[in-house]
């Protein structure tokens, strides 16, 4: 085993003439795809090199509005009024860029329409304030019954008081479009680089 290790390995000295040893490149069982990962294309946007890394949030564990109902699958979310929020720290292998949040959802029985989420950012810091600015949204997408959605934003950082840097990222979630029956919110997804 240290020997196949050492083979696929490259070694240095250090200063103080340790040993380093650093991963080469991956190994591929024969006849495996040898399509790098960063270039393979993940939905719904662009190549997943663009935000290789997330956070997923259960719909139960946001903080919401009296009308939206806990249920064991999620969040019921019964009419168009109301919102959703979360406020996570900074992760720790945030390397800068933008960050977005996606919404993963479920139509019952309650006829079609339009759905769209809304989202309001805030980077927030022990002992400042608590302002929010504007946010951005989703497009509207056609919905119909007995369907899953998810829908995505990338958190704008213009005017909005969002700031990928500081050490608290806090977001509203809202309900946009024609349709205003019940939904179920089943995950939050926050994917950064």
């Amino acid at each position: 085993m240290i020997r196949s290790w050492l083979r696929h390995s490259a070694l240095a000295v250090g200063t103080a003439g340790l040993l380093i040893a650093t991963a080469a490149a991956p190994v591929y069982a024969q006849g495996a795809p040898r399509l790098r990962p960063e270039l393979r294309l993940c939905a719904p946007t662009g190549p997943c090199w663009l935000y290789p890394k997330r956070l997923v949030l259960p719909a139960n564990a946001l903080g919401r509005t009296p009308n939206l109902t806990p249920t064991m699958r999620g969040l019921d979310w019964p009419t168009a009024n109301g919102y959703a929020q979360f406020a996570v720290p900074r992760p720790l292998d945030y390397t800068g860029g933008r960050v977005r949040v996606g919404v993963f959802y479920y139509i019952g029985a309650g006829g079609d329409g339009t759905v769209g989420v809304g989202m309001t950012p805030v980077g927030l810091r022990a002992g400042g304030p608590f302002e929010t600015y504007g946010g951005g949204a989703s497009s509207l997408a056609a919905v119909q019954s007995d369907t899953h959605y998810e829908q995505w934003v990338v958190l704008p950082t213009v005017n909005t008081g969002f700031s990928g840097s500081a050490p608290w990222w806090h977001v509203e979630i809202n309900r946009l479009g024609t349709y205003d029956a019940r939904i179920t919110l089943l995950t939050v997804v926050v994917e950064y680089r």
